[in-house]
């Protein structure tokens, strides 16, 4: 069903992966989720679904793209850039730091043992940035095109919204690149929490038309 409706839109091209992601999600959704009334903040399984309606999202475009002007020119010159930007933005800046897990089975990962019913914290950024997986992880690039990042979750436990929340993105990085030659603004004002990457703030001082 959500892949179906995604037909013609800038997601309709995603790798296989994220396609049968979709089709899982939509397979475990109960039918009051499925109806447009049904998802509410908090009812997720994953805080994702709150990201595009919150507007952390395009706050943390505006503000990469405003230290990263050369990055936005990319853009402007192959505007088929803008899926990967997209993708590079969640992975370089995850709009959810962390979200907890319980643990249902006895597990080993990396020589640590984690007993069955251990709470867990799932650090997404600290995912997005392993070395052993993306070359060079500190910089931002998005040419990189990470597809396979962590900020929405992955398989049954992936953000039911992800594919809302970057449709929104691919038109805020387009419309941006579109029409903005530069954008030049003050320090950010970040909202204090150990679950979000929020911007309260972000003073606009100049736009240079592109």
């Amino acid at each position: 069903m959500a892949n179906e409706a995604l037909t013609g839109t800038s997601l309709a091209s995603d790798p296989p992966a994220h396609t049968r992601s979709r089709a899982t999600l939509t397979e475990n959704l109960s039918p009051r989720a499925t109806r447009p009334e049904g998802l509410h903040h908090g009812e997720g399984r994953h805080p994702g679904h709150r990201t595009g309606g919150e507007g952390l999202l395009e706050a943390n475009f505006v503000a990469l793209f405003t230290r990263h002007p050369d990055q936005l020119a990319l853009v402007r010159e192959d505007p088929s850039l803008v899926p990967a930007a997209s993708n590079e933005v969640l992975c370089f800046w995850a709009p959810v730091h962390a979200w907890g897990r319980r643990v249902t089975q006895d597990v080993t990962i990396e020589g640590t043992e984690i007993p069955a019913g251990a709470q867990v914290a799932i650090l997404f950024d600290a995912g997005n940035r392993d070395p052993r997986h993306y070359g060079n992880p500190d910089a931002f690039v998005v040419e990189r095109d990470p597809v396979d990042h962590l900020s929405f979750g992955d398989g049954p436990h992936g953000c039911a919204g992800q594919g809302l929340a970057r449709l929104e993105a691919h038109a805020v990085i387009g419309a941006l690149s579109r029409r903005v030659g530069r954008l030049v603004a003050g320090p950010e004002v970040r909202v204090p929490s150990n679950t979000t990457r929020s911007i309260e703030q972000l003073p606009v001082l100049e736009v240079i038309p592109a």
